[in-house]
């Protein structure tokens, strides 16, 4: 910018409002030079330059997150048009553009954009026709914008290269067009013109498939180096001079070390490093009460200096921590419908490919019917995340101009922001499900339709329960393109999938109907369970057992094995062989020699049953402890409780509670405490003096049944003494959730984790109960939990870490965090801790379990803070709750309550 003082003409640097950009790359737009501000590069710069001095075509490549965009824009251009190429002079024009969805378009218009009349629409026209109408299109068009004769040497910077082989390319064929422009310029250059191509490393082995792109590729390029200690201490120290503020010395040699390539480059580093810098500024801003007036270095300096402390990075968990921080308050600031929107919008935005988490720009308007939102509803959602101080999203017009084009800023938010990475993975397994049911329905139709091909048994099941829960729309099936060009006209791949599973269903209601029969009569004849599921006749169904069914129920039975209970499985395996013999005291003799453990093999082997399926299935459920009990249920979050001399067992069935003698399995009594919900899991106290439930707003419920006139139950209610009514106490406020929740060993503490809130510890000596502290590190939901003596407590993380306070002064803490996945295949995941447990036995109180949603279960030691043991449990999802009494006599032999698919098993014979 110039500016006339006292006669004499003045350079006026426009300033960038913050040191830090944040997130997304650094810019120059026509109020903000972001060079001014960057630092560390002037040897890649350097090298940049030196290779454009001699070739006109320049590929750089580096792996995600080491600045390459940043380098070229706001380090390779002002140095151009600083004259610093000197044969070529400085009076540079540059043209920028990325593929977007239409890659040849969207260069026409960058090219346009260098026209300042109003020819401006026409021109782009042209060059579009010009660029499609000849291999050659590149040098045309430079002949047409920058003579060879002229000054101005014009420059084109291709950004995010990568994009040419994405998902979001609406015209194909501009793809490989612009391939084609690319190879035909490094072939034969024009004089004026400079083209500069930025992508990521990763995607070089695509570029491999298109022979002449490969070999200019390789005459080009230039490898961005990760930045060194040295260059990286510029970058955080040196940009805050300017705005009167600085970076403590602990603080700069932290994220040094937190950022350091020594041990491996990591690609998110840089990205999470100025993302937490410019939060750290905002907040130290914010802190000094100069929000609306920020320090400029071409303004007063405020009265103290801005300082960004280690502490305060350290309290917000580092790089990773901040992010996450950031983003869950930004998205806890949404209504209920715009955090829907917000998930569908990041989403589609994000895709991951073979473990490779990738951006997928999407037109707003694609994204409003995704949502299905109005566009007005979806700009509030996008505006919050691509705010200048937040920069989680990029908006870029369309080529056509028809609307914008929504990105994700960086690829480092999907791998480094926990609540999108897991929305991007469950994503990711719904698009597998959904195109193997495809492929199935695609066989089928390709087989005339025969009833061969259809699903049957358990696979049935398991895809309606699948397509029950995830509902793919047809909206949603065409972002992955599960069209077939050129195949017969038929039912849409959502629709026929649907059909295909209608027709399967009748054609196995039969089957299921027979299966569950099998398992109750089996039930009866050995005398171990009760299944508490319709009874009917054996003997009718055997004639009408074909050879197809037996395929069928098999696969029921691993199904069983793998999901529900292998227990059962058993059983069925014991039917399915029973259909076989004609003597019924054969079968109950079998049935009682495999509940030894002994001599089925060899039984198995004597009679020759050739149904080897079945046979496998037999000896396979033999190895898991048998049920004693299967009791019906079913709620959203069943209960199953033993007191804590291991008596009696407390379950919810419907919206009422039960109580059950443990030993005898007889039920003893049902209630409804008044105020209580039984559809949320209640948890006996370790002490016996209340049980711990919920409301139905999620609100802690403490109660006692002192309603229900049963001695045996009354005895552990202290405060029951002389009363007939329920005692009831509400802990937390109405309308924000307090539940789940665990009381500690003596009863006059409780940890919250609430569902969706930060956990809190409350004193229940007081009335009502007081929080006394707020651990504000994350979310914990059911992955809470005291230890032996109450002195300590745990809280499971979103990144697989657990987080031990002192009771007594909860701010003392420390983490124990894995370092490797369950299997020791690689670092570690961020997979959200569902439950957490300290071992219940004598001098046992230093150990810890924890299990988290990818099926992994941890056995820790808390005094020592190592992890002792890994063990991977092959399941994903939320894990079954048990209950296992733990007072010192237990009942004989040792017992277990555990869900299975809506039934409660409990079993005997654990080791």
């Amino acid at each position: 910018m110039l500016q006339s003082l006292d006669d004499q003409i003045v350079f006026a640097p426009r300033w960038p409002a913050s040191p830090f950009p944040g997130l997304r790359p650094f810019r120059i737009t026509a109020t903000e030079d972001e060079s001014l501000i960057f630092y560390g590069r002037n040897r890649a710069k350097d090298e940049i330059l030196a290779r454009l001095n001699s070739s006109h075509l320049v590929f750089v490549v580096g792996p995600s997150g080491c600045g390459k965009s940043s380098l070229l824009k706001v380090g390779v251009i002002p140095a151009l048009e600083a004259g610093l190429l000197t044969h070529a002079g400085a009076n540079w024009r540059t043209a920028e553009m990325r593929p977007g969805d239409r890659p040849v378009r969207n260069l026409a218009c960058a090219l346009a954009a260098l026209r300042t009349d109003r020819s401006k629409s026409d021109i782009s026209d042209q060059l579009y026709d010009i660029l499609c109408s000849d291999e050659s299109g590149l040098w045309l068009a430079a002949e047409t914008l920058a003579p060879r004769a002229g000054p101005n040497p014009l420059l084109i910077l291709i950004d995010q290269f990568e994009e040419v082989f994405g998902s979001q390319i609406s015209a194909q064929s501009e793809s490989k067009l612009l391939l084609e422009l690319i190879v035909a310029f490094w072939a034969k250059a024009h004089p004026n013109l400079f083209l500069v191509v930025n992508m990521r490393t990763d995607f070089l082995e695509q570029c491999a498939n298109f022979p002449k792109l490969a070999d200019a590729i390789n005459a080009t390029l230039f490898i961005t180096p990760v930045l060194r200690d040295s260059e990286v201490r510029d970058v955080i120290s040196r940009p805050p001079g300017p705005y009167h503020g600085m970076v403590e010395k602990e603080l700069v040699e932290a994220i040094i070390k937190d950022t350091s390539s020594d041990i491996g480059y990591n690609p998110d580093h840089l990205p999470l490093m100025q993302h937490a810098l410019s939060w750290l500024w905002n907040n130290a801003v914010s802190a000094a009460g100069l929000s609306n007036s920020p320090p400029r270095p071409d303004a007063i300096a405020p009265s103290q200096t801005i300082m960004l402390t280690h502490d305060r990075y350290v309290a917000h968990g580092g790089l990773k921590g901040i992010l996450n921080k950031h983003a869950d308050e930004l998205l806890a600031g949404l209504s209920e419908r715009e955090q829907r929107i917000a998930r569908v919008v990041f989403t589609r935005l994000s895709e991951r490919d073979e473990n490779r988490y990738r951006r997928s720009p999407t037109p707003a308007a694609a994204l409003a019917t995704l949502a299905n939102c109005e566009t007005a509803e979806l700009e509030r959602v996008v505006s919050v995340f691509s705010d200048p101080s937040v920069c989680f999203l990029d908006r870029r017009p369309l080529a056509n101009g028809a609307g914008e084009l929504i990105d994700v800023s960086h690829e480092s938010l999907i791998r480094q922001w926990d609540r999108l990475r897991g929305w991007v993975d469950e994503e990711a397994e719904k698009v597998r499900r959904f195109r193997e049911l495809d492929g199935s329905a695609y066989r089928w139709q390709r087989h005339k339709r025969s009833s061969s091909f259809l699903k049957r048994g358990a696979d049935l099941n398991v895809w309606r329960q699948w397509w029950k829960s995830q509902n793919p729309t047809a909206e949603w099936a065409k972002r992955y393109k599960f069209d077939r060009a050129g195949e017969p006209a038929a039912l849409q791949p959502v629709d026929l999938s649907n059909e295909y599973l209608r027709k399967s269903r009748k054609r196995v209601v039969r089957q299921w109907v027979l299966i569950g029969t099998l398992t109750a009569a089996v039930a009866i004849v050995i005398g171990v369970i009760s299944v508490l599921i319709p009874i009917t006749n054996i003997k009718t169904e055997k004639a009408t057992l074909e050879t197809e069914r037996y395929a069928t129920a098999a696969a029921r039975g691993y199904d069983l094995i793998k999901s529900e209970d292998p227990n059962l499985a058993l059983l069925l395996a014991l039917a399915l062989l029973h259909q076989k013999q004609a003597d019924g005291d054969a079968i109950e003799a079998l049935a009682y020699k495999a509940l030894e453990f002994l001599h089925l093999k060899k039984f198995l082997h004597l009679k020759e049953v050739d149904d080897s399926a079945i046979e496998r299935l037999a000896y396979k459920a033999l190895q898991t402890p048998r049920p004693k009990a299967v009791l019906s249920a079913r709620a959203a979050f069943p209960t199953a409780t033993f007191s804590p001399d291991g008596q009696l067992l407390l379950i919810s069935k419907g919206n009422a509670f039960q109580v059950w003698k443990a030993n005898e399995i007889e039920l003893v009594k049902e209630f409804r405490p008044r105020g209580v919900y039984a559809g949320r899991r209640a948890v006996w106290s370790a002490d016996g003096r209340w049980i711990i439930g919920a409301t139905d707003d999620n609100r802690t419920a403490l109660f006692a049944p002192c309603s229900v006139p049963v001695p045996a139950l009354r005895k552990y209610f202290q405060q029951c003494v002389n009363k007939n009514e329920d005692e009831v106490r509400i802990i937390g406020e109405e309308g924000t959730a307090s539940w789940p929740s665990t009381l500690s060993p003596t009863g006059d503490r409780l940890l919250t984790g609430g569902s969706g809130q930060a956990p809190q510890l409350w004193d229940l000596g007081s009335n009502p109960a007081k929080s006394t502290f707020l651990f504000r590190d994350g979310q914990a939901n059911f992955a809470i939990a005291f230890n032996q003596q109450g002195d300590r407590l745990a809280l499971g993380s979103t990144d697989g870490s657990v987080r031990i306070h002192e009771t007594a002064n909860p701010t003392e803490r420390f983490t124990l965090q894995p370092q490797t996945r369950c299997d020791a295949s690689g670092e570690n995941p961020s997979v959200q801790v569902f439950s957490v447990a300290f071992n219940p036995g004598k001098d046992k109180g230093d150990e810890l379990a924890s299990t988290t949603l990818d099926g992994c279960l941890r056995l820790w030691n808390v005094k020592e803070q190592r992890l002792i043991e890994n063990h991977s449990l092959n399941n994903t999802g939320f894990f079954p709750q048990a209950s296992i009494p733990a007072a010192k006599g237990l009942p004989s032999p040792p017992t277990m309550a555990r869900f299975e698919s809506g039934n409660l098993a409990i079993l005997t014979n654990l080791i």
